[in-house]
């Protein structure tokens, strides 16, 4: 099942209410950004386990360094492969269970 939220305020709402295997973000949206939502994921308890892919065309060396100091567990950059997002998944929801 997937759920999907319009920008990271409403995620955190989301994510407060119901339990998820795995989250995909996107760096730039409106009212919070897919960093802050990162983070404030990986420093709650309830959802500090949950995967956290970013999906973002900003693909600076920069950019994937400060997803990883915000806890994500993955980052990839658009445009991408589908095969490279389901292959991720896929580690992720088997060495995160």
């Amino acid at each position: 099942n997937v759920t999907e939220a319009t920008n990271g305020v409403e995620a955190t709402k989301i994510l407060e209410t119901e339990q998820f295997n795995l989250v995909i973000t996107d760096v730039v949206m409106p009212e919070m950004n897919g960093y802050e939502l990162c983070r404030w994921i990986k420093t709650n308890p309830a959802t500090e386990k949950v995967p956290v892919i970013i999906c973002s065309t900003k693909g600076e060396e920069f950019d994937i360094h400060w997803a990883t100091k915000q806890g994500a567990d993955a980052y990839i950059i658009k445009p991408f492969k589908t095969m490279e997002l389901l292959k991720t998944i896929k580690y992720l929801l088997k060495h995160n269970t």
